[in-house]
């Protein structure tokens, strides 16, 4: 039993990966501990804002970083922060600044026109900014970047996701570049990306972070600048727009220590060869048939695929998910390739070899039930 479970919440078995709708992931021990802690004392909010802009920027070589609520809300002030600049009185009179800016265009790749639980146009928009698409939904070229930069340009933002469309794509760092050989501000949504301060020392403006997702710590984010006087604009914000998206001081520390000991050596709860040996056991059922898939971003994730034939199995990959998460414990599962009738196992979010039983039992349970549905 956990607090959830005690409070009348169903127990989860998070197979999906570290998903905003799941609670993101489960706080390293040392980052909660620093939570605790903080929480019991005071602090000057601004020195504490402005010593984890100076960590930030320490721990990863850069000009420094802002701490703010989520990843989305470092979109949000990152775009900000450029229509403002250093100014405070464009910063508290944000509306009118926007609307008398010259600037107000995003050039944003069409196939990073996602929705990874909210439309990152409507992000876009919120901060005032005017989307402009550039190539098409299954091509962007550095010349359909360069069709688009006119003298109304603010940003190039580039989305860095398993969401978006990754074939026939100028890559992240190839934006990077073009961004600094054009002299345009350059944002990367690099949330659930794993490699920090890659983006940033490549010449990247801004690049976010979610503090929940392969940091393992508090619900936060944070944007990693590549000039010190871009992070110190960014805390500006926090006298504005920022307000609504500010992070506690528990938050700041908990994610300030996330960073610390992030990448520290870690034997993982669940290997590749315990994704294998459920994937060979469930190629006993009927209509089943499994593999082991890197992930499709290309950061060093393998998972658990699992191919449901329905004409043998009797049923679709949807309705298998559908009935694993009814189950008790409720397991969920990848499916971003459902339609395909495919779903897959993401180990990171596993405590244990056990929870692996268990997902292996849960889909026992529901093979049954939904054969006799069917």
């Amino acid at each position: 039993m956990n607090i959830y479970a005690e409070n009348g919440m169903r127990a989860v078995i998070n197979a999906c990966g570290r998903m905003t709708k799941l609670g993101v992931s489960a706080v390293k021990p040392r980052a909660a501990a620093s939570m605790l802690e903080a929480s019991r004392d005071y602090v000057v909010i601004s020195e504490l804002m402005e010593w984890a802009d100076r960590r930030a920027g320490e721990l990863f070589h850069c000009g420094g970083g802002c701490v703010c609520a989520s990843a989305s809300s470092g979109i949000f002030l990152s775009l900000a922060s450029l229509f403002c600049g250093d100014s405070l009185g464009k910063v508290k009179n944000y509306h009118r600044t926007v609307e008398e800016s010259v600037r107000r265009e995003v050039i944003l790749p069409m196939g990073h026109d996602i929705d990874y639980g909210a439309p990152v146009g409507e992000i876009i928009r919120l901060a005032g900014g005017e989307i402009r698409h550039a190539g098409y939904a299954n091509q962007c070229t550095l010349e359909d970047l360069e069709a688009q930069v006119s003298e109304h340009t603010l940003a190039v933002l580039f989305v860095k996701s398993h969401h978006c469309v990754q074939k026939d794509m100028a890559d992240v760092m190839e934006v990077i570049a073009f961004c600094r050989e054009k002299n345009l501000p350059c944002i990367v949504d690099a949330a659930a990306e794993e490699d920090l301060g890659k983006y940033v020392q490549a010449g990247a403006d801004y690049v976010v972070y979610s503090g929940s997702k392969a940091l393992c710590g508090p619900t936060s984010g944070v944007v990693l600048c590549r000039e010190k006087k871009a992070s110190e604009n960014m805390l500006l914000q926090y006298q504005g727009v920022g307000r609504v998206m500010k992070i506690g001081k528990e938050g700041i520390m908990g994610l300030m220590k996330a960073l610390e000991i992030y990448g520290e050596p870690e034997e993982p709860k669940v290997t590749r060869e315990d994704l294998k040996e459920l994937g060979e056991k469930l190629e006993n059922l009927e209509g089943y048939s499994t593999s082991l898939a890197k992930d499709a971003a290309g950061r060093g994730i393998w998972r658990c695929r699992i191919q449901i034939e329905p004409e043998k199995a009797g049923y679709t990959a949807g309705r298998l998910a559908e009935e694993l998460e009814k189950g008790n414990p409720a397991v969920f599962t990848r499916k971003y390739l459902v339609r395909q009738n495919i779903l897959e196992i993401d180990p990171r979010p596993l405590e244990n070899r056990e929870q692996m039983e268990e997902i292996y039992r849960q889909i026992l349970r529901a093979h049954r039930k939904c054969r006799e549905k069917e």
